[in-house]
């Protein structure tokens, strides 16, 4: 345990479900939250992958992105003379549009046949406001910086964030009848949007989660906001702008996460990879 870590309150008491057997690998999507756990993986050298449409927080564009596999037609558009999909991050945009529709194309491909051989896929849920482009009646996954004024924010329902868990998981189970899937809520905090408006979103996403999970209990639930809301409970385990959590926390968590789920085979084996890469950041470069 790290020595500046002093316990605000009782440790969070997660039951544990070793599910993900050795060198199993693991799918990420939702938030950058997410991201993060599957970084941390990868730079360890274990199998995982992560949706190459890049960060979505809220759930129906998740939805969007999942049901588009085995489409090729996107949402797109257009600015400054770059093209992209409102259904992806903006960081998957190009200035000729065939080359995008051919990248976005093998994306898809690549992605639904990852899912289709998956064990385990993770979700992380991030917020409950969504933006919806006003011209075309559409909730997006990212504003691409066009005007303010082209779109209207809104607050999905605790209603709407039920259909949309159902959904999600309807679409999964259809390409996967055998995927593992866990949910997680991110700990991030939109301070964006306000912080009353975001302890909104993440009651509605809580309280929907919560409900969803009641009824379907072959799906699993890491506490990964608790773990910093209850038991982390301190400034001190935040980066520097107070909402992301910061990169000791992020470590903590993996590990509450590792010992939740991994065998114990899996979990030494993350032990010897984890010690392969210490030796190798240590190691003295070459003069």
């Amino acid at each position: 345990m790290h020595l500046k870590y002093q316990k605000q309150f009782t440790t969070l008491k997660i039951d544990k479900h070793p599910t993900i057997g050795l060198n199993q690998s693991i799918g990420f999507i939702g938030s950058c939250f997410a991201q993060n756990m599957g970084m941390k993986l990868d730079d360890l050298g274990y199998p995982q992958f992560q949706s190459p449409f890049g960060i979505v927080f809220n759930p129906v564009s998740i939805v969007k992105i999942l049901k588009s596999l085995k489409e090729e037609e996107e949402p797109w558009g257009s600015v400054d003379e770059d093209f992209f999909s409102f259904n992806h991050h903006h960081k998957l945009r190009h200035k000729s549009f065939e080359a995008l529709k051919s990248k976005v194309k093998s994306d898809k491909i690549l992605f639904l046949n990852q899912l289709k051989s998956a064990k385990h896929l993770f979700v992380s849920l991030g917020s409950a406001w969504c933006y919806k482009l006003i011209e075309r009646e559409i909730i997006v996954a990212n504003c691409h910086k066009l005007p303010q004024k082209e779109f209207d924010k809104v607050l999905l329902s605790e209603s709407e964030v039920l259909q949309a868990l159902r959904q999600m998981t309807n679409e999964l189970l259809q390409i996967n009848t055998d995927l593992h899937i866990y949910f997680t809520i991110s700990p991030v905090k939109h301070l964006r949007d306000g912080v009353l408006e975001n302890s909104q979103s993440k009651a509605r996403i809580i309280s929907a989660l919560q409900t969803f999970l009641q009824d379907n209990e072959e799906f699993h639930y890491f506490p990964a906001l608790e773990i910093v809301q209850e038991e982390l409970r301190d400034y001190r385990y935040y980066s520097n702008d107070l909402a992301h959590p910061s990169e000791w926390t992020k470590d903590y968590i993996f590990s509450r996460w590792v010992e939740t789920y991994f065998t114990e085979e899996n979990n030494l084996n993350l032990n010897d990879l984890i010690s392969q890469k210490k030796r190798l950041d240590h190691r003295p470069s070459e003069a």
